[in-house]
């Protein structure tokens, strides 16, 4: 998705022989049907994220489950950590999309479909005309902001020569392979035996990890009360592991009892850090353009949520919403914020994939994996460590002096991040930058 906005003013005028659309405050495209745009899944949303992202909390049918219990078990379910209740809500992507959509049309954004970005005019660098195709042909749209919300590829980044220096597609290493689906069950009896096997109650989250890598979850929501099943798998996009419908397909072979597919999707997720440009003037980066995405698990919907209202906030201080300074305000309160925690969670995403499936079950029979820090990676925040606390991970490190000598070196490696992100360049300044991005890349390499 992509939406660009103009400021308010005297209207743009079209050249001569054009089809400029200056008419409209604010655009919005998508390349498909717009009923179908964005995510149709279900997807784990920390609640304070809506909060801070000033949008109202999901309710009714938008809210597919909450305040459940978790297990965290290794690949063959013997060795578990329980959590009493997760910290996230279980969202309907498709239904919370559809009342997204339906808020920016009320606030008086146009609604366009099957439309693709083709290229860009600039004017001193910045990019200033849109060409787009639609069903209807060609047009071009004057902006003096223009938003890529358009995925990982960054169907507007990959036109804009200064954003492209500073935004590199994922390697294969940085891309996890997602599947998530709800599905029928088909017999009651033998769904309630599944949970039994793991001493789990109707409605509780299953996350079995390391199934296929370091970085690996099966993750299973059986609601047996309303007879569906949640289903989410995910590995790294490497060529040496199953892709998430590989692993989708092997675990329905399994269970006999579940039924149909109700709905669902697969699909690529950048994980690595932020870029540490998101914006140059004229163009503004959200979500998985930006690589706006918590690299522990790979949801990214709060983050690119919260990156939003940042943005709006910093453009709307400005006669000119496009112009260096707005932009840069966005892009240091992102980083500074949203952006330091991912960044931190990213150093920790790179040691899981070191891992084997063996060691992450080594992780949690040695206690090195603690309920405290795992409800705070599920609710992308930084962990708070306290004596209690610290004393359990050492008594925990005695036990598996080897695995926790490894372990260490994430965690502080996440500190150094988390302290670096909070140092990004708070004014206008590309020299600084420059240096801060290096440092970055050191901390990283």
């Amino acid at each position: 998705m992509t939406s660009w906005s103009r400021a308010p003013g005297r209207p743009a005028r079209a050249p001569r022989g054009t089809s400029l659309r200056p008419e409209s405050a604010c655009f919005f495209f998508d390349a498909g049907p717009i009923d179908d745009a964005g995510a149709r899944w279900i997807n784990g949303i920390p609640p304070w994220m809506f909060d801070e992202a000033g949008v109202p909390r999901p309710e009714g049918d938008e809210l597919n489950g909450r305040d459940f219990a978790a297990q965290l078990l290794d690949a063959d379910g013997r060795r578990k950590l329980r959590l009493a209740r997760a910290p996230i809500w279980n969202v309907d992507m498709r239904r919370l999309g559809a009342r997204l959509r339906s808020m920016a049309s009320a606030a008086g954004a146009e609604l366009r479909e099957r439309t693709r970005a083709e290229s860009f005019e600039f004017d001193g660098g910045r990019p200033r005309i849109l060409t787009v195709r639609g069903e209807s042909g060609e047009e071009q749209i004057r902006a003096d902001l223009f938003v890529d919300a358009t995925g990982r590829r960054g169907a507007l980044r990959s036109l804009s020569p200064a954003l492209r220096t500073w935004c590199s597609d994922a390697l294969p290493s940085d891309l996890c392979t997602a599947a998530q689906e709800v599905r029928r069950i088909e017999d009651t009896r033998h769904a309630a035996d599944f949970l039994g096997r793991y001493d789990a109650k109707d409605g509780d989250a299953l996350s079995f990890l390391g199934i296929a890598g370091g970085f690996s979850t099966l993750t299973i929501h059986v609601h047996v009360d309303r007879a569906e099943i949640a289903i989410l798998t995910g590995a790294i996009a490497d060529g040496r592991h199953p892709d998430g419908p590989q692993m989708m397909k092997k675990f329905l072979e399994r269970e006999s009892w579940i039924g149909e597919k109700i709905f669902g999707g697969s699909g690529l997720i950048p994980l690595r850090r932020p870029f540490a440009r998101q914006a140059v003037p004229g163009l503004a980066l959200i979500g998985n353009a930006g690589s706006q995405v918590f690299p522990a698990h790979g949801s990214g919907i709060g983050s690119g949520l919260i990156a939003a209202r940042l943005l709006a906030e910093s453009a709307a201080a400005y006669d000119d919403v496009g112009g260096l300074e707005p932009l840069w305000a966005y892009q240091q309160r992102f980083q500074r914020t949203i952006g330091a925690v991912n960044a931190a969670y990213d150093q920790f995403r790179l040691f899981s994939q070191t891992l084997s499936g063996g060691e992450v079950g080594d992780l949690l029979g040695a206690g090195l994996m603690r309920a405290s820090s795992s409800l705070a990676a599920l609710d992308q925040k930084i962990p708070a460590i306290g004596i209690g606390e610290g004393a359990a991970l050492t008594f925990a490190a005695a036990r598996a002096p080897r695995l926790a000598a490894r372990f260490i070196r994430p965690v502080r490696a996440m500190r150094r991040a988390y302290a670096h992100y909070l140092a990004y360049p708070q004014t206008p300044d590309d020299d600084a930058l420059r240096t801060w991005a290096a440092r970055e890349s050191e901390l990283f390499s």
